[in-house]
């Protein structure tokens, strides 16, 4: 899509010692963008900084490929806009062009070309960010008519959205200026510019980061990862695969792990979360996995061979198995109505463990309130399957 914007014509009458390019003449301005009765300082502003172009007939105002320097305002003839040899839109006097790749400091993706003999003006990209600082309300309406014409608002779009959002709101980069550059600092304000795009980015990306960072509640160890832009996309495109990356957390044992009857219900982001808190553990015969207590402070999940459970309670001594995708130690965190005592995990083959503290479940659990649903679930099965609960 072209950048241009089909306005109703408007004008005044500049005179040659009102414009720094010693242009005069009738300048027919979008009245979406000034109003003379409320922002008429402004528009005067603007004009004063036009530059004035004569382009003949069938001559390219830009084309494919060349920087976006400026915008034009076409202010007699008519010009075409035209992408893959096919005219998109067609601007006439009231209109203007580029401002989408003057914001952006990207190369035109549009060929423009005047039919019949056309004068436009230029606005360069300096120029309107001085102007912005000076009068708030003209990126503010251009925001608008941006919103409003631009029917859905892709990439480019919005990026430039949030662009002209910092300038009507005075949130700048120091690199802006309010004077106009001499010919001997054009070069230096050229590279200023390209600091200040930069900077923008920057800008940009953290807001992005901030609705990013949303998806993880403050304290939780994989918003704590999320300390720059590259990091953070990995993190929310791809949460449980970086979370796997922590503690060197296999293919194989993410398996194990979602074969656990509680686990499987989670939201990605919630096992990730899971997976970052988890200790993988490789046990030989007979290795004590848990020593004897009343009171366990983790929970196993068996990734791999078996482990012995001996548990004691009211109800006496119960020895059973557990294999892989199955766990003990839930009495840690969701005692069970028959009261276990005792406590005690041994690993009856080489065996994989993977191991969290009942202190990091909880975390979760408070982190991500939809998993209090989970805790039904936990207790249920603490309840009911001995060979799940400890």
């Amino acid at each position: 899509m072209a950048d241009g914007r089909k306005s109703s014509a408007k004008g005044f009458q500049v005179e040659e010692w009102q414009n720094l390019h010693s242009w005069s003449g009738w300048w027919t301005f979008p009245p979406d963008l000034f109003d003379l009765e409320e922002d008429q300082e402004c528009a005067f502003a603007v004009a004063k900084r036009l530059k004035p172009l004569k382009v003949k007939s069938g001559d390219n105002i830009f084309r494919i490929g060349d920087p976006g320097r400026s915008m034009f305002f076409v202010n007699e003839g008519r010009v075409n806009v035209e992408i893959e040899r096919q005219t998109v839109d067609e601007l006439l006097p009231g209109c203007y062009i580029g401002e989408i790749g003057m914001l952006l400091a990207e190369d035109r993706i549009a060929n423009v070309c005047a039919v019949g003999d056309s004068e436009v003006l230029e606005l360069t990209i300096e120029d309107f960010y001085e102007l912005g600082i000076l009068f708030p309300t003209m990126p503010a309406r251009l925001h608008r008519q941006l919103t409003a014409g631009s029917g859905k608002v892709n990439k480019r779009i919005g990026e430039a959205l949030q662009r002209l959002r910092r300038l009507a709101n005075a949130d700048l980069h120091p690199t802006l200026y309010g004077t106009k550059p001499s010919d001997k600092e054009k070069e230096g304000r050229a590279k200023s510019i390209a600091e200040w795009n930069k900077a923008m980015k920057e800008h940009d990306h953290q807001d992005q980061l901030t609705e990013l960072t949303k998806a993880f509640p403050v304290g939780s160890i994989m918003r704590g990862e999320m300390k720059d832009w590259a990091t953070t996309t990995e993190i929310t495109s791809q949460p449980v695969l970086y979370a796997m990356g922590i503690n060197k957390v296999t293919a194989e044992q993410l398996e194990s792990l979602k074969m656990v009857p509680w686990v499987r219900s989670l939201q990605e982001n919630e096992l990730a979360e899971m997976v970052a808190r988890l200790k993988p553990r490789k046990m030989t015969v007979s290795t004590v996995v848990q020593e004897a207590t009343d009171r366990p402070e983790s929970i196993f999940i068996c990734s791999a061979g078996c482990l012995r459970v001996m548990e004691g309670s009211q109800e006496g001594l119960n020895t059973h198995i557990i294999r892989r995708g199955e766990c003990t130690g839930l009495a840690g965190i969701c005692p069970s109505r028959k009261g276990v005592a005792m406590l005690e995990v041994v690993s009856v083959d080489d065996a994989e463990v993977l191991e969290i503290t009942s202190a990091d479940l909880r975390k979760i659990f408070f982190m991500f309130p939809s998993m209090w649903s989970n805790m039904g679930l936990l207790r249920s099965l603490s309840r009911v399957l001995p060979s799940i609960s400890g």
